[in-house]
């Protein structure tokens, strides 16, 4: 909780702000619900070891992502594989021109 309290828009503010409890578990249960990743086995577990900032994340922020995410892309999947993808945003323009998977299974 400590690491996700230092979420992106917080890390230079000079104090974290733990996220609430009811944002963490609506992350976590959102989390469970629409991606492979369940409590069950631990790999949920797994999926916030990797990328803490997760449960720090509202569940507008998943939607809105999961709306922009191209048809080619299972963006449950993506989420549990590559958690430090999640924050990017979909056709970019950047350098790839819009090779979304590279920068999502690369």
């Amino acid at each position: 909780v400590a690491l996700a309290a230092n979420e992106k828009n917080l890390e230079h503010t000079g104090v974290p702000q733990i996220p609430a409890p009811k944002r963490v578990m609506n992350a976590l249960a959102w989390l469970d619900v629409k991606t492979p990743a369940k409590k069950e086995n631990g790999s949920l577990r797994a999926v916030v070891e990797k990328y803490p900032f997760l449960i720090a994340k509202g569940i507008e922020s998943f939607q809105e992502n999961w709306e922009l995410c191209p048809d080619s892309i299972d963006y449950g999947t993506a989420v549990m594989y590559r958690p430090d993808r999640v924050d990017k945003v979909f056709s970019c323009g950047g350098t790839c021109k819009g090779r979304c998977g590279s920068c999502w299974f690369g």
